[in-house]
C-alpha cells in the first residue's frame, strides 16, 4: 500500500524532502501568522474584485498557497500532503514534484480569478493549499485511469476515498455552515496536476524511445 507512512521522522525528511519542507512551511507560516495577529494572512491572501488592492500584486498567487484561514483548513491540507505527497515525490523526483505542486496551486488561483473576476464578478478573499493538493490528486487520478495495474487494491481504494472526500468537501459548509469552498481553485489545481503528470509520462516515454 503506497500511502502507508511508517517512516521515522528522520527517514521522512531524508526520503521526501520537498513534502517535508512544504509541511514545515505551512505549519510555521500559520504559527507565525497567529503570533502576528493575522498580519501575514492580510499580506499574502488573494483578493478578487476588491478595489483597494491592485491586481498587479502577482506574488499573491504564490503566497496564498502557503496560508490558511483556520486550523481545520490547515490540518486537512497538511494531512493530505503528508499522506499523498511522498509517493508522488518518489515517483516524479524532487524537482518535478515541486513544480507540479506549485504550478497546480498557481493555476488554481488563476482559475479562481477567471471564475470570480470574469464570470461571477464577485468580491472574494481566498487562501489555502487546496489547489496544490488537488494537483497531487489529479496526478494520482491519471495513474488510476491509465496505469491502474501499477496500484495495489488498497491503494486504489484509498484513492477512491480521497476522491469522494474531495468531491464531498465543498458540501460540508453548505450543510453545517462556515466558510465557502473555492471550487475554482480545486478544479484548476486538479486539471493542472492531471495534465502535468501526463506530460511528464510522455516526456519519459520519448526519452526511453531515443
Amino acid at each position: 500500500m503506497i500511502f502507508i507512512r511508517n517512516e521515522s521522522f528522520r527517514e521522512y525528511m531524508k526520503y521526501y524532502p520537498i513534502a517535508f519542507y512544504l509541511l514545515a512551511i505551512n505549519l510555521m507560516v500559520h504559527l507565525l501568522n497567529l503570533l502576528l495577529g493575522d498580519k501575514l494572512l492580510v499580506l499574502g491572501r488573494l483578493y478578487f474584485n476588491i478595489s483597494y488592492l491592485g491586481e498587479a500584486e502577482l506574488w499573491r498567487y504564490v503566497t496564498s498557497i502557503f496560508l490558511h484561514a483556520d486550523m481545520q483548513h490547515l490540518l486537512f491540507n497538511c494531512f493530505s500532503l503528508f499522506l499523498f505527497a511522498p509517493s508522488l515525490e518518489r515517483l516524479l523526483g524532487h524537482v518535478k514534484f515541486l513544480t507540479l505542486y506549485v504550478l497546480a496551486g498557481i493555476m488554481g488561483n488563476i482559475a479562481s480569478k477567471i471564475w470570480y473576476d470574469n464570470i461571477l464578478n464577485e468580491a472574494v478573499v481566498t487562501v489555502g493549499a487546496s489547489g496544490a493538493i488537488y494537483g497531487v490528486l489529479g496526478a494520482y487520478i491519471y495513474i488510476f485511469v491509465y496505469h491502474r495495474a501499477t496500484l495495489d487494491l488498497l491503494s486504489r481504494r484509498t484513492l477512491q476515498i480521497f476522491l469522494i472526500i474531495g468531491i464531498a468537501s465543498p458540501l460540508i459548509p453548505l450543510v453545517f455552515g462556515g466558510g465557502r469552498v473555492n471550487l475554482a481553485a480545486h478544479l484548476g489545481g486538479f486539471i493542472t496536476g492531471f495534465l502535468l503528470f501526463m506530460l511528464y509520462k510522455k516526456m519519459k516515454l520519448r526519452s526511453k524511445s531515443k
